[in-house]
């Protein structure tokens, strides 16, 4: 399967008013607006029409993609892996503990109802006095080749061989991940596979690596949100391309908003889609580690979401929590430009992958997930940065989990139409995107979810 330029999902942010509008053109650093008007095509709907303003009646998330094979609804997904899910995040958080030095990695088969733990050595008594609870999940415990620690530690190695200063025509290696069984690496490089093999930094690997080729991701309201701001709305900086909001989590007693870090510098002010001076959100404060795409903006927030949209059909939904990653998962994204999404399963997680914009490397940026669209619709695109990644309750569907946050997009390899804001020059779209884990933006802010 071929993989092309990714991209970080900016867009260039449109003028004022109320009424949707699309990304702007970017051309060589300069920003020339256009207004363009949105049409419809979301995977998700809300259950009813829409009153105008700040929808807050939470209402059920309604998928109308096609359900995977092996269940009958949306709902039996939902609730398949909400309980595998319930299993596998205990166990991610012993991983995290010193009893958790063996641990590779975990994936989900919801039609199963089962999940697979690959584990280097014997896995702790705290594991496996868990797994001999009567949890309604059958865990296979495979061996591991080498512990999640391991592969991340030859990650690190491999990225900074990289020589410095790559024209962005050469051969390199733009991604790595560890294989979802813990037995090696994938390598992700931008030409093709076959000399990507003979990369310094990959033939010198320690372990067994499998190259992918044609990789070049790029960096990727709704309109016009008000404080207490929800996650999913537009928002930008002054000169800068327009991303979307994440999630409100709590720090140091203050409510702020979470955004892709690639969106905006440290110190700069945030605006919301209304496009004017009085729509200041807020200052802006990246992460201290720079391999972690994440920003927080100081601005009252609240525990909900944007869903559907934009435009016509925008409702919201309340937060309930976050769950860890793992593949086998189905989740949606929720963006400012494309509206919610679904039918999106996880292929890969702890990828480190670096990203193009205005054909410069970005990054890389570390502990993202991989995802693809499984029709090979629309998951996300130009201006869905920072948006919200979620899984949907299976209980009560008006509800969400927090599972990430939009990073960037395959538009060179996995193109598809856009959904709200139209294909353009300025904005492209793709069945295959990255996004940060929730997991890992939480343990470095060292805040906590809003929920609603």
């Amino acid at each position: 399967m071929a993989l092309a330029a990714a991209a970080l999902a900016v867009a260039a942010m449109a003028g004022g008013g109320t009424t949707a509008r699309a990304a702007a053109a970017e051309t060589d650093g300069t920003i020339a607006h256009r207004a363009a008007a949105m049409t419809g095509g979301t995977t998700a709907r809300a259950a009813a029409a829409d009153p105008p303003g700040k929808a807050d009646a939470d209402r059920p998330v309604v998928v109308t993609d096609p359900v995977p094979d092996g269940f009958t609804s949306w709902e039996e997904v939902n609730r398949a892996q909400q309980q595998i899910d319930a299993v596998a995040d205990q166990i991610e958080e012993i991983a995290a503990t010193p009893d958790g030095a063996g641990f590779g990695s975990i994936v989900t088969e919801p039609v199963a109802g089962r999940l697979r733990l690959y584990w280097k050595g014997a896995p702790p008594a705290s594991v496996r006095a868990l797994l001999a609870r009567d949890t309604g999940v059958s865990v296979v415990v495979e061996r591991a080749a080498y512990s999640a620690a391991e592969l991340q530690a030859e990650i690190t190695r491999m990225t900074a061989a990289q020589p410095a200063g790559l024209d962005a025509s050469a051969n390199q290696v733009t991604g790595v991940a560890p294989r979802p069984d813990s037995g090696g690496l994938q390598v992700f490089v931008s030409g093709d596979a076959e000399s990507g093999r003979e990369l310094p930094n990959v033939r010198s690997a320690s372990v067994p690596v499998t190259v992918r080729g044609s990789t070049m991701p790029r960096l990727a309201s709704r309109d016009d949100d008000s404080r207490p701001y929800y996650g999913g709305a537009r928002w930008g900086t002054t000169g800068l391309p327009s991303c979307s909001t994440g999630f409100a989590v709590s720090l140091g007693g203050q409510s702020k908003m979470l955004g892709a870090g690639h969106c905006a510098s440290d110190g700069q002010w945030a605006y919301d889609g209304g496009g004017t001076i009085d729509d200041i959100m807020g200052k802006i404060t990246k992460s201290s580690d720079p391999k972690l795409d994440a920003l927080l903006i100081a601005t009252p927030s609240a525990g909900r979401i944007f869903d559907g949209g934009p435009g016509a059909g925008e409702y919201t939904n309340p937060v309930a929590g976050r769950h860890f990653n793992h593949p086998g998962d189905y989740v949606c994204t929720s963006g400012a430009y494309s509206g919610t999404r679904c039918g999106i399963e996880i292929v890969d997680t702890n990828v480190t992958q670096t990203f193009f914009l205005g054909g410069k490397p970005v990054g890389p940026f570390n502990r993202l997930v991989l995802a693809e669209q499984v029709d090979g619709l629309n998951a996300g695109g130009n201006g869905d940065s920072g948006g919200p990644v979620i899984e949907v309750d299976p209980v009560d569907t008006s509800k969400v989990w927090a599972k990430g946050i939009f990073t960037g997009l395959d538009p060179g390899g996995s193109p598809v139409a856009c959904t709200g804001v139209p294909t353009s020059a300025s904005r492209q779209c793709s069945w295959r995107i990255w996004y940060t884990s929730i997991a890992q933006i939480l343990n470095s802010f060292g805040g906590d979810i809003v929920t609603g």
